[in-house]
């Protein structure tokens, strides 16, 4: 199993768009909402519940304002198609006038407008009269992740109190509230002497702000379409071997992996970079994978396999490996497609294992794999 999963019944009214913008629900105690309001009795858990919040409420996060009207534009492009025949339907039911499309643009007009667009900090600030949310702005920096050089100064800043920060991935900020012994008080710009993730708070008078962290790698640009391609798929490898199959590995799909390479002559950072799942004909097609703080070197070259003791098994060990992806690649063929850090598409192709459409037919199972020429 993997757990319960809850799914929001009349979205629409617990969001509050039946009222407006001010709507605050952020006191509900009943039904679903009873262990959350036990648990705001919790400092601990009010410290998580804003550090969730931060995460979706700034920094391009999942609730911001362009965040939402972007998604909730999306839904309205998939069901405008629709509408028409849903006015026909009901359009007449609750007006004698009868309802039309227009009335339904209206609708999300004002959802855009009068709602979401303005949401994102009325909820905010509802937090925090709440005591979810602190008042004590939490830091922000001069470059917020990514690729940086060597000798980078990191600066940090926060309109008041002092900045706790580690770059060890730990929370500088101890359950409890006492500072971390891992915790760095930030007095001025600091340097990396390697890929780090970096996580601060801001503690004045007693009080932490939300957390905020930055993934940064050493490297001199951030993969993109010029400088990153895959170069090798093995969609479907042999079979084990009788040896193989004695140290536990009995399915070729063990033995799958895609290669990478870094085709500038500058280093570069994967962080953010993702091989996207193409679903062909069943579930378990398609592969799904993203990199964390890796970097590539010029000419440097990178895999990420289905199952990594299996890999080592037949290939050995030395082999620059980045992970261990979600899914398989399909053996009859498929789209692949890797997106840098802002979701831009770096590549994007699809193989295939028919003769007749001039692709090889040794990768489809005899041993080789599929090379890029």
């Amino acid at each position: 199993s993997t757990g319960f999963k809850f799914h929001m019944w009349d979205s629409e009214w617990s969001l509050g768009l039946r009222s407006n913008i001010n709507t605050n629900r952020i006191g509900q105690g009943s039904g679903v909402a009873e262990p959350y309001a036990d648990l705001r009795d919790s400092a601990e858990f009010r410290m998580l519940f804003a550090d969730r919040a931060h995460r979706a409420l700034f920094n391009d996060g999942a609730l911001t304002a362009d965040n939402a009207v972007e998604r909730y534009e999306s839904i309205l492009s998939e069901i405008d198609g629709a509408i028409e025949a849903e006015v026909g339907r009901w359009g007449d039911q609750h007006n004698g006038a009868g309802y039309d499309k227009n009335d339904w643009e209206n609708e999300s007009n004002l959802v855009i407008n009068n709602f979401l667009t303005g949401r994102t900090s009325v909820f905010l600030n509802q937090l925090r009269s709440a005591g979810l949310y602190a008042s004590v702005d939490a830091v922000t920096w001069n470059q917020r992740g990514g690729a940086i050089g060597a000798g980078f100064d990191i600066q940090l800043a926060a309109p008041q109190g002092t900045i706790y920060y580690t770059t060890d991935g730990s929370d500088p900020r101890l359950i409890g509230g006492a500072v971390s012994g891992s915790a760095t008080a930030y007095t001025g710009s600091f340097n990396l002497a390697d890929h780090a993730t970096v996580r601060a708070r801001v503690l004045h008078n007693g009080e932490w702000s939300a957390i905020d962290q930055a993934d940064f790698v050493l490297a001199d640009a951030a993969a993109d379409a010029t400088n990153l391609r895959i170069t090798e798929v093995h969609y479907n490898p042999q079979g084990p071997s009788a040896a193989e199959i004695t140290a536990g590995f009995t399915d070729g799909e063990q033995f799958e992996f895609i290669e990478l390479i870094n085709t500038s002559a500058q280093s570069i950072s994967l962080d953010g970079v993702e091989l996207k799942r193409s679903v062909v004909g069943s579930a378990l097609d398609g592969i799904t994978f993203e990199f964390g703080l890796v970097a590539l070197d010029p000419g440097e070259r990178i895999v990420v396999v289905s199952d990594l003791t299996a890999f080592n098994e037949r290939y050995g060990g030395g082999i620059n490996v980045a992970g261990v992806y979600t899914g398989n690649l399909a053996n009859s063929g498929e789209t692949l497609r890797a997106t840098d850090a802002n979701g831009n598409t770096i590549q994007q192709f699809t193989y295939d294992d028919d003769a007749s459409a001039s692709w090889p037919t040794t990768p489809d199972g005899d041993g080789p794999s599929l090379v890029v020429v």
